[in-house]
């Protein structure tokens, strides 16, 4: 018996299934990275604001963020005795018009000098 038709349809059948499995795979990816950019530039900046002693300080860090993880997203920096940072926004992905929920995130970092130590810990 000749089955090449069978395995053909299969195939066909198949092939839709497993774009979306490796779109959905790229898409999540695409997430993490951006996810994972945000909490470093933001530790980053807190270690910055933690180590130097300006008087625009606070407009300094703000700079910092929006030129490394970009103008789209909410930025709130509260300097008044330690250092806090809020980063929320939205990753729309690259199925945005097909997939109408977009992924929504909001980071909140502290810092703060302890026994000549810094540190910074995720609120939240």
């Amino acid at each position: 018996m000749n089955n090449k038709g069978q395995t053909l349809v299969i195939f066909i059948l198949l092939i839709p299934v497993l774009l979306m499995l490796f779109a959905i795979t790229v898409d999540l990816g695409l997430l993490l990275n951006e996810t994972n950019k945000i909490k470093k530039n933001i530790v980053e900046v807190i270690d910055y604001g933690l180590s130097v002693d300006s008087l625009n300080k606070e407009e300094e860090m703000y700079d910092i963020l929006r030129l490394n993880i970009g103008r789209d997203k909410t930025i709130t920096i509260n300097t008044s005795d330690n250092i806090k940072i809020t980063v929320s926004g939205e990753y729309k992905g690259l199925f945005r018009n097909i997939i109408k929920n977009n992924y929504k995130y909001n980071y909140t970092y502290k810092g703060y000098i302890k026994d000549n130590e810094k540190i910074i810990k995720k609120e939240g």
